[in-house]
């Protein structure tokens, strides 16, 4: 079943959702810009969610001009990932929250607390 087309999101993978009802995806924005397939910092990107029941597809975040990557699930269905060097949050029908300060941040990663 072909769930949404896409240009391979600059090498990052899909990710499922920990229900297995979803997959979120990077997508190029810039696909016709050369000199992006060069200068990896001049990618522009953006991440998607599709509904692999629906075949639905629906933006996570809507950036002019950033590039978005390294998603990860919470096992309780939250997603992390990276724009910009910043790490954001994103839970599902709501608007992206930027959670980190300004810095280079990369693989953003869910740990489980040690505390009761």
């Amino acid at each position: 079943m072909l769930l949404a087309e896409v240009d391979a999101g600059h090498g990052y993978a899909p990710v499922w959702s920990p229900d297995s009802t979803s997959l979120v995806y990077v997508h190029r924005g810039n696909p016709d810009d050369i000199q992006a397939d060069l200068e990896p910092l001049a990618l522009r990107s953006n991440l998607y969610q599709v509904d692999v029941y629906a075949g639905a597809v629906t933006p996570i975040t809507q950036f002019e001009d950033s590039l978005v990557y390294d998603a990860v699930w919470s096992p309780d269905g939250l997603l992390a990932f990276t724009a910009d060097d910043a790490v954001w949050s994103w839970t599902p029908g709501e608007t992206a929250v930027l959670i980190s300060p300004p810095g280079i941040y990369r693989h953003p990663a869910w740990l489980s607390s040690p505390m009761p």
